[in-house]
Formats: structure tokens, C-alpha cells, sequence
């Protein structure tokens, strides 16, 4: 896999550790219909596309990111893809996914992370997970999110400064 950025991006020099660890974890059923919420230049759904996916949405708020993702898709040969420039979900209608990946943002409001995970379980399918991964700082309240939407929570991985979790929408 190969990535261009640009100046002014976040982590344009080189992946953040909690990227890099989320991407290193993550499991992809193959065809599923999956998300990168957030997306930046799109390191997780360039991944998610490599590992099988099905179609791949690109969503994020920074249209210089967002045209760093399409860049990325084309460089990396991905065909099956859609890039749209959103706040969170509010520009992606009633579009259901099986899997929703997130690098949630640790300098914002804990309300706007609570209104990220409880979108993202009305987005998801049914049996389809939400995988985040944050600063080992909000690893407390990520889980308390998750649980509180989800009804569940597995922590997938946690290193010395980020944590990995997943949660699984039922019914």
C-alpha cells in the first residue's frame, strides 16, 4: 500500500500510531459494505478495500482530505468506492454499512464522540460492527460509549497509547 498526503493534513508525514494499529487489527469480511468515518487522506479504507471489501465510502468534513482519499483509491487500484464531503453522517442519508472504522478525535467535544458512536450504530446493518480506536486517555470513555449504544464491547488491542475496540450491532 502506497499513500500520498499533503502539508496541513493530520499525520500527513507518516501514519499515527493509532491509525496504523487499528489498521494492523482490523478484520474485513470480504464484499461487505464498508466505512471510513472520518477518513482523512483515507488510510483505513484504502486498507479495508485491500483486505476484500466490498464497497468502500470515504467520509469526511476536509475536502482537501477527501480528494487525498480519491487520489489514494486511484494509486492503489480501488475501483469500488465513494467519497463524500460530510460532518459526521449528516450527508450520507440512510446508507447502511456491515463495517464502520473510526480514528475518533481526541481534541473535540466527549459530545460530538457520543454523537459519532450513536450514528454509527444507526448506520450499521444488523450484525455490523463499529471498530474505533482513541488515545489510551479516553479509553474509559469509549468503552462507556460503546456499551451504552451497543449494549457490548471487546477491546481488541491496547498498546502503551492507543486502545482498539469494536462493538457489534444486534438485531
Amino acid at each position: 500500500m502506497s499513500l500520498k498526503t499533503t502539508w496541513g493534513l493530520f499525520s500527513y508525514q507518516k501514519i499515527d500510531p493509532g491509525t496504523k494499529l487499528l489498521a494492523e487489527n482490523i478484520i474485513v469480511k470480504p464484499g461487505k459494505k464498508c466505512l471510513d468515518l472520518g477518513c482523512g487522506y483515507g488510510v483505513l479504507g484504502v486498507v479495508m478495500a485491500k483486505l476484500s471489501a466490498g464497497q468502500v465510502w470515504f467520509i469526511d468534513r476536509d475536502v482537501v482530505a477527501l480528494e487525498y482519499a480519491k487520489i489514494n483509491c486511484a494509486h492503489n487500484n480501488i475501483e469500488d468506492f465513494k467519497v463524500i464531503a460530510s460532518n459526521g453522517f449528516e450527508s450520507a442519508g440512510d446508507e447502511k454499512f456491515d463495517l464502520i472504522v473510526s480514528n475518533l478525535p481526541t481534541h473535540t467535544a466527549n459530545d460530538m464522540i457520543e454523537w459519532l458512536i450513536s450514528e454509527s450504530e444507526k448506520h450499521l446493518n444488523p450484525g455490523g460492527e463499529l471498530w474505533v480506536v482513541t488515545v489510551n486517555a479516553l479509553k474509559q470513555f469509549m468503552e462507556s460509549g460503546l456499551k451504552k449504544t451497543f449494549g457490548n464491547y471487546e477491546l481488541v488491542i491496547k498498546n502503551s497509547t492507543h486502545a482498539v475496540a469494536k462493538s457489534r450491532k444486534t438485531g
